[in-house]
């Protein structure tokens, strides 16, 4: 439903295959924009659902300290947007449903056959192309954010 394109894309990754941007491709789909709250739930349920079931348990202490800012800026934005409500309710799924995450945690990892250490070469720290310009991500986040994922690439091993 929401992130499921990534969701394929980072499996293809694990499994070895490279992702190819084609910038003058098109692709049409129906789609009506709104700011729902059932549209900001799913979007953070399925983007915590992924980063907790995609990387290996060692790297995702890595990269903790960095999820923990950045899940505070987006808290404090989700409060500014007034979707606060949508991030809790994804935040309580993700607790009450930990068995399955586990299950989908081991299923992810065992289909894999790329190491995490492959994998991070193929990420960015950068948020680009947004519809708006923000200079907290341009001049903050961005900065932080890339330098992190290098020494990320460096400490991770596997």
């Amino acid at each position: 439903m929401y992130h499921d394109d990534l969701d394929v894309g980072w499996k293809f990754l694990l499994r070895g295959y490279q992702n190819i941007l084609v910038p003058a491709s098109m692709v049409y789909h129906h789609y009506e924009f709104s700011r729902s709250m059932k549209k900001y739930y799913w979007m953070e349920r399925n983007r915590l659902l992924l980063l907790l079931t995609h990387y290996t348990f060692g790297t995702l202490v890595f990269i903790l300290p960095a999820l923990i800012i950045l899940e505070c800026g987006l808290m404090l934005f989700a409060l500014y947007r007034g979707f606060f409500g949508a991030r809790l309710r994804a935040y309580v799924w993700i607790c009450a449903h930990l068995p399955f995450i586990i299950k989908k945690h081991n299923y992810v990892q065992h289909m894999r056959t790329q190491p995490d250490k492959a994998v991070l070469r193929s990420f960015t720290g950068v948020i680009s192309d947004q519809e708006i310009r923000n200079p907290l991500v341009e001049y903050f986040m961005n900065p932080v954010f890339s330098v992190y994922l290098l020494l990320l690439r460096k400490i991770v091993h596997w």
